[in-house]
């Protein structure tokens, strides 16, 4: 089951930086970089995802690699600041937000309290990175 985990995480993330590659703007890079767990999310019932969340090894395989997401995404403000495209904040900052909405999408609860499935919630961050990051 752990390495089943993994892997699922692990394309996902694959799949997730090659996305975020092709554009040159940080707000359309953003978006296409969470597009990736959209797309996954989809596929995922949420019987698999609470199944993660409940057992010990395969949640702390989940934190680990949403870890690795929101460095990620440090990296991609990080060079979008260097360009002068980002002009507030630091990387940081902007990782750390965008993780805490990341991380708290993990809870059924709030998205019982939002109507929305994960993927709907990551789609609808996106859009808002899109126009509202820069």
């Amino acid at each position: 089951m752990i390495s089943v985990v993994d892997r699922f995480f692990n394309r996902m993330g694959k799949d997730a930086q090659l996305r975020s590659q092709d554009p040159t703007d940080v707000r359309e890079q953003v978006e296409a970089y969470l597009s990736a767990s959209v797309d996954r999310n989809r596929r995922a019932s949420r019987q698999f995802v609470q199944d993660v969340e409940l057992y010990g090894p395969t949640r702390h395989v989940y934190d680990r690699h949403e870890e690795i997401a929101i460095r990620e995404l440090e990296g991609i403000v990080s060079r979008a600041i260097d360009r002068g495209e980002v002009t507030r904040g630091t990387p940081a900052l902007w990782a750390e937000l965008l993780g805490v909405v990341i991380r708290g999408l993990r809870d059924p609860e709030v998205l019982d309290r939002l109507g929305a499935s994960r993927d709907e919630a990551l789609e609808l961050l996106g859009r808002l990175c899109r126009r509202g990051l820069s």
